[in-house]
């Protein structure tokens, strides 16, 4: 975060995690805010016993990202309905005070692979 204005440069790491096909994409790095929209989209591949996780880090220049929180949903949370709402980040802090924050997330269900 930076320290000086009090905002944050953060982007969301989406990626699949699990024995099935690696799926992850990248948001773009939203400037000095702390409400960031993002409003992106990507294909992914889930498979059953995969979970899908997302990861918001703030961008610094110079130095490693910071952790902002993460959440993750099982593949039956997600499959076959989809899923649209807001998840609860976990270890998210600013200045280690815990705060409530949320991801709103969309989960759209294209098609399915069938077993072989």
């Amino acid at each position: 975060a930076d320290w000086v204005t009090g905002t944050s440069d953060p982007y969301c790491l989406a990626e699949t995690q699990g024995a099935g096909v690696s799926s992850r994409f990248r948001t773009k790095t939203v400037s000095n805010k702390e409400n960031p929209v993002w409003n992106q989209a990507a294909k992914m591949v889930l498979s059953q016993g995969d979970s899908l996780k997302f990861t918001v880090y703030d961008q610094d220049e110079g130095k490693s990202d910071d952790l902002l929180g993460w959440a993750q949903m099982k593949f039956d949370e997600v499959v076959p309905k989809g899923f649209e709402g807001e998840l609860k980040l976990k270890d998210a802090s600013d200045n280690c005070k815990p705060r409530d924050a949320v991801l709103k997330v969309r989960v759209r269900i294209l098609g399915a692979k069938p077993e072989s």
